[in-house]
């Protein structure tokens, strides 16, 4: 039994160092666009974060449609709604994706103060 139980724990180790690392979302309101620098700062949660973007970071409107010029599209500017798909490497948050929220977009599931 004891070799079984170390088998499948091995298993499951092996499966967790194999699998590809889960990418993280943001939803949060650009501040800063640095095209030159390739870098986004956006405020979540009354927070800054830095997000760096490169060759492979896709750029969409709240259609889902992508914006012609990339990061130097003027519909990304200070207080614009985002959510960003990003993964974390060396020690650095890199948007696979940017896609604007519509306006009046909310969280999913939140509701507002209805009283019953």
């Amino acid at each position: 039994m004891k070799k079984v139980w170390t088998l499948l724990m091995g298993i499951g180790l092996a499966a967790m160092l194999t699998m590809p690392a889960m990418a993280a979302e943001l939803r949060a309101r650009i501040k800063t666009v640095n095209a030159d620098q390739n870098t986004i700062t956006v405020t979540s949660r009354q927070q800054d974060q830095d997000i760096t973007v490169n060759a492979d970071t896709k750029y969409l409107n709240p259609d889902g449609n992508a914006l012609a010029d990339g990061i130097k599209s003027g519909d990304l500017k200070a207080g614009t709604r985002v959510t960003i798909t990003y993964d974390t490497k060396d020690g650095k948050n890199v948007a696979s994706q940017i896609q604007i929220r519509k306006p009046g977009q909310r969280r999913q599931g939140a509701q507002g103060n209805a009283q019953k």
